[in-house]
């Protein structure tokens, strides 16, 4: 904020110096007097190019309740999970999606439960194995509907974007995000339109895919990302200043720290995800 302040002081002090300069010489002979071809309209001018060089206000940042968690200790990936962390005052919710053996469109983070991989499984299996209701995705989509919020899906697996985009259809706030390039791109084949950025931070990563993640505008334009969305640890190097500059907005996962928050939000991070909403939402500006 500090420097358009004193870019506003200085076009006001120019424009005032340059009336005081030609009330000067209004009375002396015409050519000694500098000919300001533009002096009398310049006043006109000053609030256009102020409203040029303020900054925009940037909208506030989203919360968002990574698989759904918050104080109540839900399983994650629950219906009871999303609705409790949209109470505590996450503006969207993060659920993990996967395509089961029956082709259903499951919300859970594991690609495998007892041993046993999720494209092998039906729904009704999978709930068994896991002990607890596994919703559909067009369950969480109908969920965040009826509350007003949005919804940030992350799809595990590719083949599948068609049908949840279908299954999330109508919701006015919609990220996906996949850590996989090739997801992204066909995201983008299914809906051009849609708001689809690149997970970085992956678990095992070597130097290579390390400064790959840190370095990602190419891959990111490659793929079709409109934003992109690093785990908190990548954010080094000008790793922020470089996404803006390049026009990506970012979404940080997952951060848990409320100093950490607040200082990515005045940074103007798009979304940050977390396990604690209601400790976030408390230091992080109200909801618009």
């Amino acid at each position: 904020m500090q420097p358009a302040f004193r870019c506003e002081e200085f076009l006001t002090q120019a424009v005032l110096s340059r009336c005081v300069v030609q009330r000067r010489h209004r009375d002396q002979d015409a050519k000694s007097v500098p000919q300001y071809r533009y002096g009398p309209y310049v006043h006109l001018l000053c609030p256009t190019l102020l409203s040029i060089l303020k900054p925009r206000a940037s909208p506030p940042v989203q919360l968002i309740a990574h698989r759904g968690r918050s104080a109540a200790g839900h399983p994650d990936n629950t219906l009871a999970a999303f609705a409790a962390a949209l109470g505590e005052g996450a503006d969207m919710v993060e659920c993990d999606v996967h395509r089961l053996g029956d082709g259903t469109l499951a919300c859970f983070h594991d690609a495998a439960i007892a041993d046993r991989p999720l494209a092998q499984l039906s729904h009704g299996e999978l709930e068994t194995l896991a002990g607890f209701a596994v919703p559909q995705l067009a369950e969480v989509a109908q969920l965040c509907r009826d509350r007003g919020a949005g919804l940030d899906l992350e799809l595990k697996v590719g083949g599948c974007a068609v049908d949840a985009l279908s299954a999330v259809d109508g919701l006015t706030r919609l990220w996906v995000k996949s850590f996989h390039d090739d997801v992204v791109r066909e995201v983008r084949a299914a809906q051009p339109d849609a708001h689809v950025g690149l997970l970085l931070g992956v678990p095992r990563g070597g130097l290579r895919v390390r400064l790959g993640e840190l370095f990602p505008a190419r891959r990111l334009r490659a793929c079709g990302a409109r934003y992109v969305a690093p785990n908190w640890r990548l954010l080094r190097l000008g790793f922020l200043r470089r996404m803006r500059s390049a026009g990506f907005p970012v979404l940080v996962w997952t951060v848990n720290d409320s100093r950490q928050a607040q200082a990515l939000a005045a940074a103007g991070v798009a979304g940050i995800a977390t396990d604690r909403p209601a400790e976030l939402r408390g230091v992080l500006e109200p909801r618009a």
